[in-house]
This record gives C-alpha cells, sequence and structure tokens, in this order.
C-alpha cells in the first residue's frame, strides 16, 4: 500500500511540474500586453522553445509554445550553424589521412559547372586566401553567405544531411539541400559540390573532385505560401510561394546542435560531433563574438553590436555586460526571422536555451524586399529574450 502511495505521489509531482512547464512561456509572454498579441497572432506563426538548465545537477526543463511538427518555416542562416561546425568534424576526419590539414590551411575552390563560382583570394587571411577558419568566421559572425556557400561546397549534401540525421539532430524532417543567396542554383544545381584543393607553401595537400549528392527534401506538406512572389525577372507572379524545395530546420533540432556544442557530455558519444577542445572552444567563441572583434569588421555603422544579435538587443545597438554572452546564430529571409541561442550570465548563475521564430509578411508577397523585421519581427525576439532573462533571472533570487 505503502509504494503505491509513493508512486501515484509521483505521478502526481510530475503530472504537476509537467503542467507548470506547459504554461511557463504562456505565463511570460501574459506580462506584456504587445508580445502577448503578437504570439498569440496565427499569421506571425510564432512558434517559442525555451529549456532552463539547472546549474546545480545540470538537468534541462523545456517549455514549448506553438511549436509544430506540420509548419514549414524557412530557417534563413540559421542553417550555417551545423554547417560550420560538420567543417570542422570533416576536417577532422581528413587529419587522419593527412596530418598537416588544419581549418587554417589554403583552401581554394574550383568552378566545375557552369553556374560555379571559384573563390581563391581572401584579403582578411594572412596568406591572402581562403581557409576554413576564416570562412566560419564571417559565416558566423556577421553572417555573410558567399562564405558558407564555400563549406557547403566543402562537405556536399549527402554529407551534412547524413551526418546529421546520425546524430540524432535531424528527427524531425529537416533539410540543408541549397547554397544561399546566388541565382539559378535549382534543387538538382545544389547536388553539385565545386572540385577544391587544400595547398601548403602552394603544393596540393589533398584534392577534391566535385560530387553529385542525393536529392533531399523535406515532407512538410503546408510549404506553398503567400498569395504572391516577385520572380527572377522582377515580375509579380499572383500565386503562391514555394517553399517544398528550400532548406527547412524544425526548431527542436536547432536547439539540439547547440546542446551538443555545449553539452557534449548529455548525448550518446555517436550523437556528439567528433571535434577537438580547440574546435569547442573556437565555435563557442565565434559565436558569443561581435563584429568589432574582428579587426575586418570594425565599421560599427555596417556592423554594430546587435547585427545578428536579436534575442535581448536586436532593438538596441548596444552590446551585453560582460556578464552575459549569448552564443547564438540568427536568420531572416522571405520575412522569416529566426534566433537560436545558448544565454548564460556568469554573474547571476542563469543560464538557459532560447530559440524562436516569427514571419513578418504583411503584404503576402515574397520577394519584394517588403517584410516588418524592423517594426515587429526583432524587436518581438529583443523583447521575448530579455523576458525570457528576466524570469530565469528572479528564479534565482
Amino acid at each position: 500500500m505503502r509504494a503505491i502511495s509513493v508512486i501515484l505521489s509521483v505521478l502526481i509531482s510530475t503530472l504537476f511540474i509537467s503542467c507548470k512547464e506547459k504554461n511557463s512561456i504562456k505565463k511570460i509572454l501574459n506580462t506584456d500586453d504587445w508580445l502577448f498579441e503578437i504570439a498569440h497572432n496565427n499569421k506571425y506563426q510564432v512558434q517559442i522553445r525555451y529549456t532552463s538548465v539547472n546549474t546545480s545537477d545540470g538537468s534541462f526543463t523545456t517549455h514549448n509554445f506553438k511549436v509544430s511538427e506540420d509548419q514549414y518555416f524557412y530557417p534563413a542562416s540559421v542553417v550555417k550553424l551545423p554547417v560550420a561546425i560538420l567543417a570542422l568534424e570533416r576536417l577532422n576526419e581528413l587529419k587522419q589521412i593527412y596530418p598537416s590539414l588544419n581549418s587554417e590551411t589554403d583552401l581554394i575552390t574550383h568552378a566545375s559547372r557552369e553556374l560555379q563560382t571559384e573563390s581563391k583570394v581572401d584579403s582578411t587571411t594572412h596568406s591572402q586566401r581562403p581557409n576554413i577558419k576564416r570562412y566560419i568566421e564571417k559565416s558566423l559572425v556577421v553572417s555573410e553567405n558567399d562564405p558558407y556557400n564555400r563549406l557547403y561546397e566543402f562537405l556536399g549534401v549527402d554529407y551534412i544531411n547524413d551526418k546529421l540525421r546520425e546524430k540524432g539532430i535531424f528527427s524531425n524532417g529537416s533539410v540543408i539541400n541549397h547554397r544561399l543567396a546566388v541565382s539559378g542554383f535549382n534543387l538538382d544545381e545544389n547536388r553539385y559540390t565545386n572540385s577544391l584543393s587544400f595547398l601548403e607553401n602552394d603544393s596540393i595537400i589533398f584534392q577534391q573532385s566535385s560530387k553529385k549528392s542525393s536529392v533531399f527534401k523535406h515532407n512538410i506538406s503546408n510549404s506553398k505560401k503567400g498569395k504572391g512572389y516577385i520572380d527572377s525577372n522582377g515580375q509579380l507572379i499572383s500565386d503562391s510561394f514555394d517553399f517544398s524545395e528550400k532548406n527547412y530546420i524544425h526548431i527542436a533540432d536547432m536547439e539540439a546542435i547547440l546542446m551538443r556544442l555545449f553539452y557534449p557530455e548529455k548525448f550518446k558519444k555517436s550523437e556528439r560531433f567528433i571535434l577537438s577542445e580547440d574546435d569547442y572552444t573556437f565555435l563557442k567563441s565565434t559565436l558569443s563574438a561581435y563584429p568589432k572583434d574582428y579587426e575586418f569588421y570594425l565599421d560599427q555603422n555596417l556592423y554594430p553590436d546587435n547585427y545578428v544579435k536579436f534575442f535581448m538587443i536586436g532593438d538596441d545597438d548596444k552590446a551585453l555586460p560582460s556578464h552575459i554572452k549569448v552564443f547564438n546564430k540568427v536568420g531572416y529571409g522571405y520575412g522569416y526571422a529566426t534566433d537560436c541561442a545558448y544565454i548564460k550570465d556568469t554573474k547571476h548563475g542563469v543560464v538557459f536555451f532560447l530559440t524562436a521564430m516569427i514571419h513578418v509578411n504583411e503584404n503576402g508577397i515574397f520577394n519584394d524586399d517588403t517584410y516588418e523585421y524592423e517594426s515587429i519581427g526583432i524587436p518581438f525576439l529583443a523583447k521575448l529574450g530579455r523576458l525570457i532573462y528576466e524570469y530565469e533571472l528572479s528564479k534565482k533570487q
């Protein structure tokens, strides 16, 4: 009888905690009328995932708001984070065969097909040639597109998706299958990678020929959006815009990438990234950096502190206090704005993951560059970040 009572007590406690978790984000949204209104308006397609980290025992408590398994959401530049991480993993694999290879080895990308372009020069490196490290920094710190495309070409679609599935990250139908911000590349052309060469003192260490990957597409059914779009000829087409062949990352999969970076010990060895301690340190430093931390991004008129940090400071160009670090990757495109972050306050012991998405396309037209990022999207994410942080802070007091 006593055993039954104990079991019932545990079940009731678990149910209570579960209910509390489900209502936590709603409770936070209720403290701000504007945030509440935006979050509950279906036209903004808001999704929020927030995981509190118990600093005493390292346990996670996850809260979801309107997270959907069948709501398509364009991830934009968020795809740059897993591709950057996998580029280091691929290098570590190659180093087993080519020991002198490293992230600062010169990398020359060739054009193997008509639409492809070469990459041979980078004025920001010591050698004046591109390398993996600089590509990662540029793609994460200010979210440049070409460096991401070069990492994508280094890895290929098969490697990217197979690795992320093997690690249990892409477990919700997520797919990365195309370059960013280049014209002419359809689903088939994006399957082809460029050939490339790693050089040391102008001598080739490793060459990789062009590869053709398999077809990867997400299976989200409602991926036709809006009432019109501007085509490649600048003409308005009065039909839905088709995202069925675009990248897609589920909100839980975004968080799963960051979790493996900051808490690899929580996952089975087969589910972790194959990274060295130096790799982890480099990635964390890059994700938390401000553009001004790099000599080639010193112009704060072009790259203010909040340039790619939406949570907490997206609507204010002042940097956070030094004890608060935001390790994050944002994305915005086609009116979809996303931030995926690990936020840590070393002074007050506040630690949490926060990922959120919002769609701001009032006129329903895609590719017209008329989106409400500045008036709604980024302010929403900034205020949400502050409120979640304040909620976490209140639990410490």
